[in-house]
């Protein structure tokens, strides 16, 4: 070791220190358990974490670095035992994994439920598995989409009573939600907002398993005790957190039975069970981190089809665009290039920058200053339709 690494002995544990985290050696009837503990860096500019209403949260793409320390085992069994309904009946059957629930009319997908187990050994060297069930109802998503815009957008739509409703001359021109006995949300489709709601309705629909699967791996490593890291504060566009990691002599033989006995509801003597169910929900800090989460596994930002199939429709050409959309634009390809140090750069133009969850909520008189600065920043001309330079 050089002079400023140091180790000691403690019982059957040996402790080496390392640079900025810690080697542990630990003696089991089993053999030997060799840990790492180990400060990672998450980058803000790679989505390894994002900004929430709540703060900062990690992403899947996040979890994924952290867990080349923390060193789990991360699968989705075949099948699962869960209670579903069978004509309206509460069953308990085995059903595959992940479980769809289709509309019998329109074949679209009502909800989906995944379950994804982490299995690895936690800080004190004890086997521990996280057993996440996570259910994404499309329906009531939507629903409470559509409720959010009918309650700050004005002519969006109303809620109302199904008889009030059925009275109305124009109700085969309009959507109506039924959202509990009796009542429901109306919406017109012509106006821009609802349009909107339902683009993003038909996305969530195509990529429903994608988004659930995502979610459900990133909660499965997020609530093991190797990790146990939800939000961060990042500095500088960097963000530490503090994994656990160990090698062990167990094979992939013996990793793989002891899955296969949680997935059947038996838990080993020898390991540490926490179970938990999800449901994502619009506005919960996972419905909010959904875009970025599905980014880090190549979605495309601006038309939601994975990268490499988006087609010539899907872009607009820049003279086709609205001042508007160029703003947009350029802000997108600005905080691509800047990374962290955009919010830094807006921030004077607008000082709410950092409260909003998409561009799209700035007003136009925002993204025209806003855009101002960065040009006079970036000290490029370049159109907003084009990409900037140095990319």
């Amino acid at each position: 070791m050089n002079g400023n690494d140091s180790s000691r002995s403690n019982g059957n544990r040996e402790l080496a220190r390392l640079g900025d985290g810690e080697v542990f050696v630990k003696r089991t009837q089993d053999g030997v358990l060799r840990s790492v503990v180990s400060n990672v860096s998450l980058d803000l500019r790679k989505k390894e974490i994002v900004k929430i209403q709540s703060g900062f949260m990690i992403t899947a793409s996040g979890y994924d670095r952290l867990n080349k320390i923390a060193n789990l085992t991360v699968v989705f069994p075949p099948s699962v035992v869960m209670t579903i309904l069978v004509n309206g009946v509460p069953q308990t059957r085995e059903v595959g994994n992940p479980y769809i629930e289709y509309d019998p009319e329109t074949n679209a997908i009502r909800t989906i439920s995944v379950t994804c187990l982490a299995i690895g050994i936690g800080p004190i060297g004890n086997w521990c598995i996280t057993h996440e069930r996570l259910r994404f109802d499309l329906d009531r998503y939507f629903a409470m989409e559509a409720w959010s815009k009918v309650k700050n957008v004005k002519n969006a739509g109303k809620f109302e009573s199904v008889s009030a409703y059925n009275k109305r001359e124009d109700k085969d021109e309009w959507i109506f939600i039924p959202i509990m006995p009796g009542w429901g949300i109306s919406l017109d489709p012509r106006h821009d907002e609802v349009q909107k709601v339902l683009t993003n309705h038909f996305q969530r629909q195509k990529f429903a398993e994608r988004i659930a699967s995502t979610i459900c791996r990133r909660n499965a490593m997020k609530r093991h005790p190797a990790i146990a890291k939800t939000t961060v504060m990042p500095r500088d566009g960097l963000a530490t957190v503090q994994v656990y990691g160990w090698q062990h002599d167990y094979t992939a033989k013996q990793i793989n039975a002891m899955i296969s006995q949680v997935s059947q509801g038996v838990v080993p003597p020898q390991i540490e069970m926490k179970q938990s169910v999800t449901e994502i929900e619009h506005g919960h800090d996972d419905s909010q981190s959904v875009e970025s989460d599905i980014s880090s596994d190549d979605m495309d930002r601006v038309s939601g089809q994975p990268s490499g199939q988006a087609n010539m429709f899907d872009r607009p050409e820049p003279s086709q665009l609205t001042e508007r959309e160029k703003g947009l634009a350029y802000l997108g390809q600005c905080d691509d290039r800047l990374g962290s140090a955009f919010l830094g750069v807006v921030e004077p133009a607008v000082p709410r920058i950092d409260q909003i969850d998409t561009f799209g909520d700035l007003t136009d008189e925002e993204i025209a200053d806003a855009v101002s600065l960065l040009r006079e920043h970036m000290g490029e001309k370049f159109n907003a339709g084009d990409e900037p330079s140095g990319r």
